[in-house]
């Protein structure tokens, strides 16, 4: 009886150890995928020039061509050159959301 206690408990603490190891791969698969999946930057609007916007980063001041198209998100009130921006983009500069800063929330 003994014995058969050990090897269910080895066996229960293999299943165990090996699903384990699988969602650990799960799990650094998800992180990648969210790392890849872009950006936020926080910066002020200092113009548009055709479908780019152009933001100064608010970390190192250097300022970014950020692509904005119909499928981009924003404010319902919009956005207007001076404002202070959130943007959210993908690893091509393609803005997926942009939010304007009317409560200094950013800051």
């Amino acid at each position: 009886m003994r014995g058969l206690r050990q090897i269910l408990g080895a066996v229960s603490c293999s299943v165990l150890f090996c699903g384990g190891l699988g969602l650990s791969d799960v799990a650094s698969s998800a992180e990648n995928k969210m790392s890849e999946s872009g950006k936020v930057i926080i910066g002020k609007l200092l113009r548009f020039e055709g479908n780019d916007c152009i933001v100064k980063n608010r970390e190192d001041g250097e300022e970014l061509r950020l692509y904005v198209d119909k499928t981009t998100k924003m404010n319902v009130v919009g956005v207007t050159v001076g404002d202070s921006v959130m943007a959210k983009v993908d690893d091509r500069n393609h803005v997926e959301l942009i939010l304007t800063d009317q409560k200094n929330v950013f800051r």
